[in-house]
């Protein structure tokens, strides 16, 4: 037998059934409705560069062509596997890929490891930092984005560096509908892997330093406003007597290093001898006579070289 359980409950029509399957398919969050106390609020994501970046937010490097932006990043990365600081700011441990689209394969592999000689950090966690090297691959982000998400899913990265977006980018640079779907796969980079996306991008040309850093990315306005944090670099005009001061002063703490890794007192050193270089190698060979004077002239040499 049957029984008629209840009446005028359920979808009444056609419409409000197909509204109903639609809702239930569209993967979208729910609308929430906000606590009315702090102490409810959700946790904000952990930081992944203290006072710069959150995990799971995006960052984007900006600055001229050659100006050492990738050999920024290529620090940043080392400063995440190994939980050190990347220019003061201390970073959260974790491990990294990095999508380098610009160098070939080995180039990149050496240089990441002059970095690392550079820094004086030891390589405790280097296989923590993953490369792919797609130089020479043209994938467009909506194709690259996919494959990248089936390939990394089980390795809980903490960021993922794209090197330099420019190869990836898909439509014109200063359509913004353009560049906001590029961004769009950005965020589902971000969101899907809940992991930092951090990639760099050029400036525009012509003159950069009347503008703020938000604007001198080439291309759309939404370069700059879509990032959460952005880091730009720029050439400062230093005249040639404070460059000269600079050097001098990175000289002498070097000169210091130098004298504390042989056991030498530097402090032997007058105070007034520590200005001009030259004057400052005579007094270290005064002071340490029976130290290679020739050799400390060379590598003051190498620091004051135009590559500096």
């Amino acid at each position: 037998p049957q029984y008629c359980i209840d009446g005028h409950c359920g979808i009444t029509d056609f419409q409000q059934g197909r509204d109903h399957i639609a809702e239930l398919q569209d993967d979208l969050p729910d609308i929430i409705t906000l606590p009315d106390s702090p102490e409810d609020l959700p946790p904000l994501a952990p930081e992944l560069i203290k006072g710069v970046l959150r995990q799971g937010h995006k960052m984007r490097i900006s600055g001229p062509s050659k100006a050492g932006k990738s050999f920024a990043l290529i620090e940043l990365a080392i400063a995440i596997v190994e939980g050190r600081e990347w220019f003061g700011f201390s970073c959260a441990q974790g491990p990294v890929l990095y999508v380098n689209l610009e160098l070939d394969g080995n180039s990149f592999q050496h240089r990441v490891h002059r970095v690392y000689k550079a820094l004086g950090y030891p390589k405790e966690n280097i296989k923590q930092l993953h490369v792919w090297n797609l130089r020479g691959e043209v994938v467009p982000v909506d194709k690259l984005v996919p494959i990248l998400l089936r390939r990394v899913s089980d390795m809980h990265l903490a960021a993922v560096i794209l090197d330099p977006i420019y190869k990836i980018q898909t439509g014109d640079e200063n359509d913004p509908g353009d560049v906001a779907r590029f961004c769009n796969q950005l965020d589902k980079l971000c969101h899907e892997l809940g992991a930092a996306c951090i990639d760099c991008h050029h400036h525009s040309k012509g003159t950069q330093g009347q503008k703020r850093a938000m604007d001198r990315a080439s291309g759309s306005g939404v370069f700059g406003r879509d990032p959460d944090a952005i880091l730009d670099v720029i050439e400062l005009d230093v005249n040639r007597d404070r460059r000269n001061r600079l050097l001098d002063a990175i000289i002498v703490q070097d000169m210091q290093d130098w004298a504390t890794a042989n056991d030498l007192d530097f402090d032997k050193i007058p105070l007034e001898d520590l200005g001009p270089t030259d004057r400052l190698i005579k007094a270290m060979g005064m002071a340490f006579p029976g130290h290679d004077a020739e050799r400390s002239e060379e590598h003051t040499s190498e620091l004051q070289s135009p590559n500096t």
